[in-house]
């Protein structure tokens, strides 16, 4: 009944609005009996840990007594080691039963680390055994790929000795081919120098020839423009003009010669007339800057000045 009333209580604090899905008589009995059981357990669980927390008390204030007992005895033991002279000797001694203890967890961890590593050889020859159980086919088709390696190797080697051999020979060859090939390049290139300068003098000889025929035509020849027209009568034209215009310039140079000393006089008079008709210019435009000075007066061919 106290579980039905806390049940309403609870569907009545959801509110009005709420919507619970509404159980049976049946699933509300089971529930009442979960929650008298949980009720049971939570009862018994207080209770283990009230007698825990009062246990827990009991043993804390024992082990403050006994280290305050310890305390004291250790104070004892020391005031009875320096009367005896044997100072820190329970001390030495708790260090020797802690390094033996610590030795003696040590020597069972070596041992069970001995048994480990015992037992992970075993395992580790069980499978290299396995291992190699499983790779002797292939280690057996290894030996017979690197027997086939090494001939052909051997056979490389041959064919590249060989191979250098004729390379090197080859290359020999090519070497005395090219200087050849040069030295042959370099005389057609003479050849074809001599016989284009062999075929320019034959052609140049050939035309001097072809004009010496036509100037021996043209020199017997009982035609007067025939004869006009032949070398020799044009270089004697031009040798009898030449001398006759270096005898017109003999003439001319003879008469600078003659006239020289008075030319010379004539150009120095002219000069000083330049240097005169300058002079009186200046003059000139002297006196027109003075006009507030004097008066400048022309007569008869003379300049006055006129203060």
């Amino acid at each position: 009944m106290l579980c039905q009333t806390q049940l309403i209580k609870l569907l009545r604090s959801f509110g009005p609005s709420a919507t619970v899905e509404m159980i049976t008589l049946s699933e509300l009995k089971r529930l009442v009996g979960k929650l008298r059981s949980k009720g049971t357990v939570y009862k018994k669980k207080r209770q283990e840990i009230t007698e825990l927390k009062a246990e827990y008390g009991v043993l804390q204030r024992t082990e403050e007594i006994l280290r305050e007992r310890h305390e004291t005895v250790q104070q004892k033991l020391q005031i009875m080691e320096a009367e005896k002279g044997i100072s820190g000797y329970s001390n030495t001694q708790e260090e020797l039963e802690r390094v033996s203890a610590i030795k003696s967890e040590l020597d069972e961890m070596k041992g069970r680390t001995l048994d480990d590593m015992s037992e992970m050889v075993k395992k580790l020859n069980s499978t290299i055994v396995e291992k190699k159980s499983a790779l002797a086919p292939i280690i057996k088709e290894l030996r017979s790929l690197r027997q086939q390696c090494q001939e052909l190797n051997q056979e490389y080697e041959e064919k590249k000795a060989q191979y250098e051999t004729c390379t090197a020979g080859l290359e020999s060859n090519r070497s005395k081919l090219e200087q050849e090939v040069k030295a042959l390049t370099e005389e057609t290139a003479q050849e074809e120098n001599r016989y284009h300068y062999i075929n320019s003098m034959s052609e140049i000889t050939e035309m001097q020839i072809q004009r010496a025929a036509e100037e021996m035509k043209a020199y017997v020849s009982s035609d007067p423009q025939e004869k006009k027209k032949a070398i020799r009568e044009v270089y004697l034209k031009n040798i009898s003009e030449q001398e006759l215009l270096g005898k017109k310039l003999r003439e001319k140079q003879k008469l600078v010669r003659e006239s020289h000393s008075a030319n010379m006089e004539q150009m120095m008079m002219w000069r000083d007339l330049e240097q005169l008709m300058e002079c009186k210019r200046q003059c000139f435009i002297r006196a027109q800057n003075q006009a507030s000075i004097g008066q400048v007066i022309q007569e008869g061919g003379e300049d006055r000045l006129v203060l």
